[in-house]
């Protein structure tokens, strides 16, 4: 071929036809393979003359670069792959043998000069041969891509757990380190006290120490008298026994008083954690519940300006349509009058002309039953137009009276509610006083042990000087008794005559020896009676000591938690005097203001309109054409100027008609204004 293709790496793409495009070329392979083709000529070789022909040349070099190409893919995905997926490209190595042997198997038996077989058929091939193998890399890399994106996120998410890991070891470091800090001041404080108590007691020693010097000086000069002491102290003994006896068991009984009291206060403690949690709820439901009453009644205030402006220019209009009214019925009545008079005189002086008059009275009549028709045709009119006008306002009226009926019910709730938390309050500020007078009580019973403990030091004090009583005692019974054991040696040798007498014992000896073992038994009892006496004081001392702990424990808590409930008082205080403050009085003095406006608005409304109230109203003085409730000749009732011949319904019942089937509207005028009753002013 003149015009040679050069074969170039295009960018990986992912296909899902590659496997089958791979089939299809072996296929066609093994079809050309299959193709019978001189045994003279093989591939473009003539063996004949053993010369090659340029195609064979051009698909040398295309099966090296192809060589060269599958190389560098080869690189590439072992690095992209790297150790563990060797086995992939092995597999992929193993394909691209296959597709080594398919290309050569083509190169060798399906290539030739032949009629069916043309150059640019071998060359589309080849491109197809190519496109397989870089579909199946692309497809390859697209998968080593995905994983090292996979591969990358875990990494990442590693990291965040190592990092959250690290946060969540400082923090425990940090707490660790406080609680390690505030032992170590706890144990500073505790070794300083012990310091403090060390110190007191070698002065004490001390103390004692001078003190006992001074004492053996005295007790030098009071050995003659220690037999009868020692029979008073034995009895002392006996006594102080039966008192410590009689100690121990009030302080087992008092021991169990106060457990029984820790108990009670323990639970006295429980109930009132739990009024305080209950005052705690209650007091955000109140604030939550203020916070919205606040909010209705700002836009109640905001409705009821709106009410009071459209209720000011219904007034205006009201008023223009009244002095309008007025103007035409003053202009009627003068009409009226006018006629009224000029009858009158006509009546006077043509007393006798009676049948005329009554002819010009009759169709007078009529002139003034017409004028009255047309103005209560008017008034009609007007009376709707107010009507129309006082149902709405009425309807505003009562909406707002409503709602403000159930602001000041929510307000009362609230004030309930408030004087609940007071009595709540003042009922934990009784037991905060009941605590207070048991922690005195306590106080008390805790003084008791002091003072006892004090006798204890002080009998403690007597039982070491009768110790060193009793050890010198003792001295002085050992040197009486070696001094008695000396004597019969020292007989002996002043008497002579002692060995003659033999083994008879003299009575002095026999006296001096049963005075001996009366001494020991009484040494004796003594001992025993100093060993259980220690005993018990020691033990005493320890029962005191553990007790005398516990209650200062106890009372310490006692104290904190009387504390801590003194604080929550002063903050339950607090809370309270802060919502007392924040409640909105003046806003509901101003909502009570309006609301009497309003009302008083509404009740000279209708006197107005009723005309009871309205004595300024020209032509009620009952003046008319004919007297008022007078009957005119026809038997019809001339209608007062005051009353509107109209019913105008404001409680929302309809109309109804009498007996004779007339409408009652056309008569008289009855306004049922029925007063809303409101708990705002209450």
């Amino acid at each position: 071929m003149s015009n040679k293709r050069s074969v170039t790496p295009t960018k990986p793409s992912v296909t899902s036809s590659s496997p089958r495009r791979f089939e299809k070329t072996l296929t066609r392979a093994s079809s050309l393979a299959s193709l019978d083709y001189p045994a003279e000529r093989v591939g473009n070789k003539d063996f004949t003359t053993n010369k090659e022909y340029p195609l064979d040349l051009e698909l040398r070099a295309t099966y090296a670069r192809l060589r060269e190409y599958q190389k560098k893919l080869e690189d590439e995905l072992s690095k992209t792959i790297g150790e563990p997926n060797i086995q992939k490209s092995r597999e992929a190595r193993v394909s691209i043998s296959t597709l080594k042997s398919g290309a050569t198997s083509v190169r060798l038996f399906g290539l030739g000069e032949s009629n069916q077989l043309t150059p640019e058929r071998l060359e589309v091939i080849k491109m197809q041969v190519v496109e397989d193998i870089e579909n199946y890399y692309r497809d390859q890399l697209t998968r080593t891509i995905a994983e090292s994106t996979n591969s990358r996120e875990e990494n990442s998410r590693l990291r965040q757990e190592i990092s959250r890991l690290n946060t969540e070891l400082e923090r425990e470091r940090a707490e660790n380190q406080l609680t390690l800090s505030k032992n170590k001041m706890l144990y500073e404080a505790e070794v300083a006290n012990l310091r403090h108590v060390k110190d007191e007691l070698a002065t004490r020693v001390n103390r004692i120490s001078e003190g006992e010097l001074n004492r053996q000086k005295e007790i030098s000069a009071e050995n003659a008298l220690l037999q009868t002491k020692c029979t008073l102290l034995t009895n002392d003994l006996e006594e102080t026994k039966k008192k410590f006896g009689a100690q121990v068991k009030q302080l087992i009984k008092e021991n169990r008083s106060l457990k029984k009291s820790c108990t009670e206060l323990k639970v006295v403690n429980q109930e009132l954690e739990a009024d305080r949690n209950s005052l705690r709820n209650q007091l955000r439901i109140l604030q939550g519940e203020f916070e919205n009453v606040r909010n209705e009644a700002n836009f109640e205030r905001q409705r009821a300006n709106d009410a009071i402006r459209s209720s000011n220019e219904a007034e205006s209009r009201l008023n223009d349509l009244t002095q309008k009214t007025r103007k035409e019925l003053t202009t009627l009545r003068l009409d009226a009058q006018q006629q009224r008079s000029e009858l009158e005189k006509q009546r006077d002086d043509f007393m006798r002309k009676s049948q005329e008059l009554e002819s010009q009275i009759s169709y007078m009549a009529n002139q003034y039953r017409q004028t009255e028709q047309s103005a209560a045709r008017r008034e009609m009119e007007v009376t709707e137009r107010e009507s129309r006008l006082r149902d709405s306002l009425s309807a505003e009226v009562v909406k707002l009276e409503t709602q403000v009926a159930a602001l000041s019910q929510r307000l009362k709730q609230a004030e309930e509610q408030v004087e609940e938390a007071n009595l709540a309050k003042k009922a934990a500020e009784i037991r905060t006083l009941e605590l207070d007078e048991r922690i005195n009580e306590l106080t008390d019973q805790i003084k008791r042990p002091k003072e006892e403990w004090e006798e204890i030091s002080r009998l403690e004090a007597e039982l070491l000087q009768t110790k060193k009583k009793l050890a010198d005692v003792e001295k002085a019974a050992l040197e009486h008794h070696s001094e008695l054991r000396s004597l019969p040696d020292k007989l002996e040798e002043g008497n002579p005559a002692k060995s003659n007498l033999g083994d008879e014992p003299s009575p002095r000896l026999s006296r001096v020896e049963t005075l001996l073992q009366m001494e020991r038994k009484a040494k004796k009892q003594l001992e025993d009676q100093l060993n259980s006496v220690r005993g018990s004081l020691t033990q005493f001392m320890t029962n005191s000591s553990r007790r005398k702990k516990s209650l200062c424990n106890r009372m310490n808590k006692m104290k904190e938690h009387a504390r801590s409930r003194e604080a929550e008082i002063m903050r339950l205080r607090a809370e309270n005097e802060l919502l007392r403050r924040n409640v909105p009085k003046a806003q509901y003095e101003e909502l009570r203001m309006t609301l009497e406006d309003l009302r008083q608005r509404h009740k000279s409304y209708a006197s107005l309109l009723l005309g009871t109230s309205s004595p300024s109203v020209p032509g009620d003085s009952g003046e008319n054409f004919g007297r008022r409730g007078t009957p005119n000749r026809k038997g019809h009732r001339m209608m007062s100027n005051s009353v509107s011949p109209i019913r105008v319904l404001v409680n929302g019942s309809p109309p109804t008609r009498t007996r004779d089937g007339s409408d009652p509207q056309h008569k008289t005028l009855r306004v049922n204004f029925s007063p809303r009753e409101t708990t705002s002013s209450n």
